[in-house]
């Protein structure tokens, strides 16, 4: 199920990276998505970010819960349904974003997501 989730995340920020109309940027120019690798201690494997500026975007230890807050601004207790481990299997997501991007943290995370 892990391995479905992750590629389904990784579906997701592909295809929104390559699916923008000629009119809208791109999210990314190139994204890393993969596994927060466990340390041990639940307070390095808490969620950092999403943090952008300097042509990258940063959010490490998210589950796709965090993701889906960050993008559209609602509590977890909204985000109903979905595969188990929505709120369990944690992702580090490193990209780098257009030099001319001027889009929100929110605004990139929901385009991320969208697809």
């Amino acid at each position: 199920m892990r391995v479905l989730t992750r590629m389904g995340l990784a579906a997701v920020l592909a295809g929104a990276a390559f699916s923008q109309d000629n009119g809208t940027p791109a999210a990314f120019i190139a994204a890393d998505v993969h596994p927060t690798q466990d340390s041990g201690n639940p307070l390095q494997n808490r969620m950092r970010g999403p943090f952008t500026g300097g042509g990258h975007y940063d959010f490490r230890g998210a589950t796709l819960v965090d993701m889906i807050v960050s993008a559209y601004t609602v509590t977890p207790e909204k985000v109903l349904g979905g595969p188990n481990g929505l709120d369990y299997d944690r992702f580090d997501i490193r990209a780098v974003t257009p030099p001319t991007s001027s889009a929100s943290v929110n605004d990139t995370t929901s385009r991320c997501l969208k697809n």
